[in-house]
């Protein structure tokens, strides 16, 4: 039920539901035995019975009845009309996109996709979490069906006893620079257990150990992931079998990369251009002091005048960035020149 509609069902199986639109609150709970009348209609592809009270229409409330049991589905096969506005389970889902948009987010089971929406009860999930069930009647909306969860108690976090507590990664990181990824893991049940831990990053297996976890027991290891590229990317912890974790991450240029293109392409331009730019400025200053000097009314030139010089000071504060960019990478190359030393590297 929301704030001017509700949904209605009458038995359980497929065809069995009706969204109702009332335009207004209805005076209607969750387990109430109605009686509606109103129009029958399609609303952009969302069949629904339309209740109007100027033309008799009326939503009366009988009593109260059980409510009907949800119909478990693979998560592949709810997007059917025949599903559509009647209560719906799917179980031992996982989130594979926590942001659709509008509120919307998707689950699988492995047997394909399908959205849950916030029409009536709003959730943020994270990417990789899992959930034991998530239940709520289907709704059709923009192309697409979806499951619209009525609150908390229709959605049941998977919480296994063997779990990643903690997966830690900056989310920012820079090509080339090698960054820790540290995992903590926690046997929570009452048994010994022989368990496989996976680090990934991408597909690519940073870190694969086995071992026996004790009742109580937790367990931390750390390695690390030397980005070879830029952009986004999914750090994913796995105790096979058990659980999984998930941290996107961003990978952005090395710094080093950045300045030493930029002073390559800046000295390129400055030293082609300022060696003719310099003199000709000089002798421009050089006569303007001169006309200065004889009260010399430059007219309508001045306006041009005033542009060349605010121009060059735009030039000299940009040259003085380079300057400041050409002592960052003279330093850059002279630690590394000292690290390779100190290592043998260099001889």
């Amino acid at each position: 039920m929301r704030r001017k509609d509700f949904f209605m069902q009458n038995g359980t199986g497929p065809w069995t539901g009706i969204y109702v639109y009332t335009g207004s609150a209805p005076s209607v709970q969750v387990g109430d035995l109605v009686e509606v009348r109103g129009y029958v209609k399609e609303y952009y592809g969302l069949t629904e019975i339309s209740v109007n009270p100027k033309y008799g229409d009326y939503v009366k409330v009988l009593g109260t009845a059980p409510v009907p049991e949800p119909v478990t589905l693979p998560s592949g096969n709810v997007s059917q009309e025949k599903w559509e506005s009647v209560l719906v389970k799917v179980v031992g889902v996982t989130v594979v996109d926590p942001d659709l948009g509008y509120g919307e987010w998707l689950v699988d089971d492995g047997s394909g996709p399908v959205r849950i929406d916030d029409l009536i009860y709003r959730y943020t999930p994270e990417y990789g979490q899992k959930f034991d069930y998530i239940i709520g009647p289907v709704y059709y909306s923009y192309g697409n069906f979806k499951i619209e969860p009525r609150g908390p108690e229709d959605l049941k976090e998977y919480i296994p006893e063997i779990k990643i507590a903690e997966l830690n990664v900056d989310r920012s990181l820079v090509k080339g620079v090698p960054a820790p990824i540290s995992v903590l893991i926690k046997n929570d049940g009452i048994f010994s257990e022989n368990v496989t831990l996976l680090i990934y990053a991408n597909d690519e297996i940073l870190l694969n150990t086995s071992l026996i976890l004790d009742p109580g027991m937790n367990y931390s290891t750390t390695t690390t992931w030397t980005p070879s590229s830029t952009g986004d990317a999914v750090i994913r912890a796995e105790i096979v079998g058990y659980d999984e974790k998930y941290v996107p991450v961003t990978v952005y240029e090395n710094p080093q990369t950045v300045a030493f293109t930029i002073v390559t392409y800046y000295h390129y331009r400055y030293e082609k251009y300022w060696t003719i730019l310099s003199p000709l400025y000089e002798q421009f200053d050089a006569l303007m002091t001169e006309l200065q000097k004889y009260n010399v009314d430059l007219g309508p030139l001045q306006d041009e005048i005033e542009k060349i010089e605010s121009n060059m000071q735009q030039i000299n504060e940009e040259y003085s960035k380079y300057e400041s960019l050409k002592i960052y990478k003279e330093w850059l190359l002279s630690s590394t020149y000292a690290t390779h030393k100190k290592s043998g590297a260099v001889k």
